[in-house]
């Protein structure tokens, strides 16, 4: 959480394809302009966006949702996300959790859809068997599911190690 409640300010960068963690800036910004078209077509009823952080695809999708709950473990993301709903004018859809997704109580068959962008990949496999019993039972029957991550490459391992704790370089 540290890295996350630092960087909250500047996190948005990185969708802009800057930043020492963008090998590729103007492939990262062609991935980003088709996620935005696949995020403005997802979403219906109550959303929960899993790891919001700051709300970066929230503009895409709001308009298809009746609510929305935001959830994320830092506290400085959700600040920038809550200015981001306020900006948008959305404070009246929004429900805002901050907290672990594996130790917040959710109701079951809450929600009419999920996104979880850039979160999975953060867990080890037995994590991820939870988070999918957990979104599984929060989720009601038909729900919708989208899943922005970063897949595991061979030009990503000349950067960075799959799992363990890594210094980022600053600047």
């Amino acid at each position: 959480m540290v890295y996350y409640d630092e960087r909250a300010y500047e996190y948005d960068e990185i969708y802009q394809g800057r930043g020492p963690a963008i090998p590729d800036s103007d492939a990262y910004k062609n991935d980003v302009e088709k996620i935005k078209e696949t995020v403005s077509a997802f979403g219906k009823g109550h959303l929960i966006d899993v790891g919001c952080g700051t709300c970066f695809w929230l503009p895409f999708y709001a308009r298809n949702c009746s609510q929305i709950t935001l959830i994320d473990q830092s506290k400085k993301m959700l600040s920038v996300c809550k200015e981001r709903v306020d900006k948008l004018g959305l404070r009246n859809k929004c429900h805002f959790i901050q907290g672990d997704f594996f130790r917040v109580d959710l109701e079951d068959n809450a929600y009419d859809s999920a996104l979880v962008g850039f979160f999975i990949s953060h867990l080890s496999l037995e994590q991820e068997r939870m988070f999918f019993a957990k979104l599984k039972r929060i989720l009601k029957p038909n729900a919708q599911l989208l899943i922005i991550d970063s897949a595991w490459s061979e030009k990503r391992k000349k950067y960075r190690k799959k799992e363990g704790m890594q210094k980022k370089a600053s600047g």
